[in-house]
C-alpha cells in the first residue's frame, strides 16, 4: 500500500475509534433476562448478618393511574414529619370518630412515610381524608390509583374497607361538604388485606361538570384496626 494510502486509513481507523468512544455509535442489545444485584444483609443496628441464607421478598411499585404530571400534592406523604397530620389533607368524619397522622415504615411503595387512619374510639368510624382541589372540566376523565394496607389484631380477619371517592366542587377553596355534584365512588377495596404488602387501587372517573374536584381516600375501620395509604395519584387522561 502506498505511504499516502496507509495514512488515510491510519486517519479513518483513528476516527472511527473516536467516534465509537464518543458514544455516537451505538448497537441495540437484548435485555437480559438475569439482573445480577449485589449486596450487603444488615440487622437491624447495621452489622452484617452471620447467617449463610435468609429469606427475601422484594416489591416492585408503580404509579397506576396513566400517564402526566400527578395532580395531588403531597401524594407520598413525604413532605410531612412522622407523628404529624398529614400536610395539605382534611380528614372529614362521616361517621364516628378517626384520626390520621404520618408514619414511616420501610415498606412504603414510595419513600419512607404513609399515613394512618385509625378509629378514635372503641366503635368504627368511616373518614374522607382528602387533598387539594385541581380544576376539572365537564367529560374529562380522571385516572387515579393509590396503595393501601390494612393492619389488624392477631387472629382477627380483615375486615376494613378502602374506597377511591372523587369530590366535586363549585369553586377551589370550597371544603367537603359543600360540593355541587353527589360524590362519585370509584372503586372499593373490601376487605382490605393485611400488610404487607400494600395492595393497589385504582379506577377512572368521567367528570360530571366544569368546576373543582378533590380526591378522598375513604376509610371504614373497626377498634384497632388501622389503614395505611401511600403513592396517591391523579391524572387527566382526556
Amino acid at each position: 500500500v502506498p505511504l499516502a494510502g496507509q495514512w488515510i486509513m491510519g486517519t479513518l481507523f483513528a476516527l472511527i475509534l473516536m467516534l465509537v468512544d464518543s458514544g455516537m455509535f451505538a448497537w441495540a442489545v437484548s435485555p437480559p433476562n438475569i439482573l445480577p444485584y449485589q449486596g450487603r444483609i444488615l440487622n437491624s443496628n447495621g452489622v452484617p448478618v452471620s447467617d449463610a441464607t435468609a429469606d427475601m421478598q422484594f416489591r416492585l411499585f408503580g404509579s397506576l393511574a396513566g400517564v402526566g404530571p400527578n395532580l395531588i400534592d403531597n401524594g407520598s406523604f413525604e413532605d410531612s414529619l412522622p407523628g404529624e397530620e398529614p400536610l395539605g389533607w382534611i380528614l372529614y368524619d362521616v361517621s364516628g370518630d378517626s384520626g390520621a397522622v404520618v408514619t414511616e415504615t420501610p415498606l412504603a411503595p414510595d419513600g419512607r412515610n404513609v399515613v394512618t387512619i385509625a378509629t378514635g374510639s372503641d366503635a368504627a368510624a368511616t373518614s374522607y381524608l382528602y387533598g387539594n382541589s385541581f380544576d376539572v372540566t365537564s367529560g374529562d376523565t380522571m385516572a387515579v390509583s393509590a396503595y393501601v394496607g390494612g393492619l389488624y389484631p392477631d387472629g382477627t380477619a380483615p375486615s376494613a374497607e378502602a374506597s377511591l371517592i372523587a369530590l366535586w366542587f363549585a369553586n377551589e377553596a370550597d371544603l367537603y361538604p359543600t360540593v355541587s355534584s353527589p360524590n362519585t365512588t370509584i372503586t372499593t377495596l373490601s376487605p382490605v388485606p393485611q400488610l404487607p404488602p400494600f395492595t393497589t387501587i385504582t379506577g377512572a372517573v368521567v367528570v360530571p361538570a366544569n368546576g373543582w374536584m378533590r380526591l378522598a381516600l375513604a376509610s371504614t375501620v373497626a377498634d384497632d384496626e388501622l389503614l395505611q395509604w401511600d403513592l396517591v395519584v391523579v391524572r387527566r387522561v382526556t
